[in-house]
């Protein structure tokens, strides 16, 4: 394990996955097969994202492929 490098609060899952892959060269293994997978997936997306967004007041979202919006007032 890695003591001298200064940690952020609540990385102790970064410490206790470090720790693990330094002692289980299977489990280093895997892990870096499912982060890679991670990767690649998180690349991969639809290309829709509403991220970093701010809305005061009334505010409707559609959003993706195909949405379809029905609107029925006074019904």
């Amino acid at each position: 394990m890695r003591a001298s490098s200064p940690r952020a609060p609540g990385s102790v899952w970064q410490l206790a996955l470090e720790d693990a892959a330094e002692h289980d060269p299977t489990f280093a293994e895997a892990l870096t097969e499912a982060v890679a997978q991670v990767r690649d997936a998180a690349g991969q997306g639809g290309g829709h994202s509403l991220t970093g967004n701010l809305f005061t007041g009334n505010t409707a979202i559609q959003q993706g492929d195909h949405n379809q919006q029905t609107n029925s007032f006074g019904a």
